[in-house]
């Protein structure tokens, strides 16, 4: 792999990364979130009740956009091929581009 490609894998590494981060970020305050519903829903009377039962289905969601994200960026990373591939099928003269 020559330097432009491993220049172009780090850099599409690093993004992936920190989207995977990102992804884990949101997740963290949803699910206290959550929880602190969950509780809410324990001990809150019926007009509480009602409005936590509500905010409950806001949370899941996002956490199902959230879980369809992360499904895309998996597909994504699985179906993205490496740069040198790429490179070396673009590069006249040697013997992987001839196949």
């Amino acid at each position: 792999m020559g330097p432009e490609a491993s220049g172009v894998q780090e850099n599409h590494d690093l993004e992936l990364e920190e989207l995977h981060q990102a992804l884990h970020e949101l997740c963290q305050p949803l699910t206290a979130l959550q929880c602190r519903l969950e509780l809410g829903l324990a001990v809150g009377g019926p007009e509480l009740r009602a409005a936590v039962d509500d905010s409950l289905e806001e949370t899941r969601r996002i956490f199902t956009a959230v879980a369809r994200l992360r499904s895309w960026l998996c597909a994504h990373e699985d179906a993205v091929a490496p740069p040198d591939a790429v490179f070396q099928a673009a590069s006249p003269g040697r013997p992987e581009a001839a196949r």
